[in-house]
């Protein structure tokens, strides 16, 4: 069974997520997350996958860095990516485990993601 959580944004000088609990989207309509994960019945390796869009219009951003990382004490970066002309990112990771990730435009974090939880296949949409 796929479930479907709902995290909120917090405004601040750069924008970053705010709180992993699930939460209603019409409390927080200006910019929801939100990320599905697959039900772990497979050996394979898990992938965070996403997209990044406008959340006036709905299309998607085009070459923005997004930046995969750890969630530990050090936070070390993993990976990066570029996202494509639709938005779409990808990573294929080796261990399951908590990450966030970072978007950068012009050299600029544009957005923090709390923690996300991934042991399977996720899928996230960012609203920027």
């Amino acid at each position: 069974m796929k479930q479907l959580v709902k995290l909120s944004l917090v405004a601040a000088l750069v924008f970053t997520f705010g709180s992993c609990e699930k939460n209603n989207l019409d409390d927080y309509p200006e910019r929801p997350v939100t990320y599905k994960t697959g039900d772990n019945e497979n050996d394979e390796p898990p992938i965070l996958e996403g997209r990044i869009v406008d959340d006036q219009t709905q299309e998607g951003l085009f070459r923005i860095i997004v930046v995969l990382n750890r969630f530990s004490p050090d936070n070390p970066a993993l990976d990066s990516t570029y996202t494509d002309s639709s938005g779409y990112f990808r990573f294929e990771l080796e261990t399951s485990g908590d990450y966030y990730l970072d978007f950068y435009e012009n050299s600029e974090v544009i957005i923090t993601t709390d923690k996300i939880l991934v042991d399977d296949s996720t899928y996230i949409t960012v609203y920027y």
